[in-house]
């Protein structure tokens, strides 16, 4: 740590051999307490002097990692409650980390700097699936981009940077983020590769009926693994769902189709207040879903969002308005949903003229 020094228009630092720790657990957090009162007392004796003499405050600057604020950073948005923008805080942190390893300072982060990320996020690959690697797409990229903006600026806002580095930046710079952000491809199963993936061996069970919900539902897979019994009731012979999201917070409530209802487990003392779709970790459950595409063969990239998609699109073509689609989604803006739409319109347009190219 080091005490920043302004006086007659020129600034100097003085180095207190003092360092901070990364706060991974809480003997950490109070060693870090104490070295701050100690850069405090310095910096009391330091303020002393330089009033007397027309001197400007010196302020106590960190020789901060940028990744352990950004970690910081993370752990604030998880304790307020924020999960969605702390799982996205965290993407940003393993992006930072591939561009330009683990050592460098928040300080060092400057317009340059961040011309270069937004470079690096132009071309980079996407890590949520380990087995097939896949472009960012262009919402995700400016996603990114723009957690990445709300942790520097905060950092000046709280005195760890002079200056933000986005406050110079132009259009021009931003524009490679925006690139292809029309061209998004999204996957789903049509009713008949649905039916042979049902039919199709699954390498796990649990794995299997919690994707097979997910489609007939359109839950994320957060949303899945959140749904206990006390989240499902009978009302004149139907069964309810009624589930606050975890990325949204909006709380959906809607029937369940009797092929949504089939997945639910048995109920049991066991599983009376526990999760009824308990799953592996993300890398098990998409080797999982991979193995199970190829066994049914079906030549296309599963995933859990394929899932969601898949409900959606068959809603629409079995006749559901877009407007009571959006209410299963939880989308608050109907533009959201309207995707889908657009999208069976194109494969629709794109199968005509296949049709015609064949007569």
């Amino acid at each position: 740590m080091y005490l920043d020094i302004y006086k007659d228009g020129a600034r100097k630092y003085v180095y207190l051999k003092l360092y901070l720790s990364p706060e991974r657990t809480a003997a950490a957090k109070r060693a870090n307490a104490e070295t701050m009162a100690a850069a405090e007392l310095q910096r009391a004796k330091y303020l002393r002097e330089f009033m007397e003499r027309g001197g400007v405050l010196p302020r106590v600057r960190p020789n901060l990692l940028l990744l352990d604020w950004v970690e910081s950073q993370t752990r604030e948005r998880m304790e307020n409650g924020a999960a969605s923008r702390a799982l996205l805080f965290r993407g940003v942190r393993e992006h930072l980390e591939l561009y330009k390893g683990k050592n460098v300072r928040l300080s060092d982060v400057d317009t340059d700097f961040v011309r270069g990320f937004i470079a690096y996020l132009s071309t980079a690959e996407s890590r949520r699936h380990a087995y097939h690697a896949s472009p960012l797409s262009a919402s995700t990229k400016q996603n990114y981009f723009f957690a990445f903006k709300v942790m520097i600026e905060t950092a000046h806002k709280r005195g760890l940077i002079d200056a933000s580095p986005f406050a110079f930046l132009s259009p021009a710079d931003v524009k490679p983020l925006k690139a292809g952000e029309s061209v998004a491809k999204i996957d789903y199963l049509t009713s008949e590769e649905l039916e042979t993936l049902k039919r199709a061996r699954c390498g796990r069970e649990d794995v299997r009926r919690a994707f097979l919900f997910a489609c007939y539902t359109g839950l994320r897979v957060s949303d899945v693994q959140a749904v206990k019994w006390a989240n499902v009731e009978e009302m004149q012979g139907t069964l309810f769902l009624r589930l606050r999201m975890q990325k949204t917070r909006e709380i959906v409530s809607f029937p369940l189709s009797k092929q949504a209802a089939a997945m639910l487990p048995e109920r049991t003392a066991a599983n009376a207040t526990a999760p009824l779709f308990p799953l592996p970790t993300n890398p098990t459950i998409n080797a999982v879903l991979q193995a199970w595409a190829m066994e049914a063969k079906i030549q296309k990239r599963l995933h859990f969002h394929v899932a969601r998609h898949t409900f959606a699109t068959l809603a629409l073509s079995a006749g559901v308005d877009v407007y009571t689609l959006a209410k299963f989604l939880g989308h608050k803006k109907i533009s959201s949903t309207q995707i889908y739409a657009d999208l069976l319109a194109k494969d629709m347009i794109a199968a005509t003229k296949k049709i015609e190219a064949s007569l």
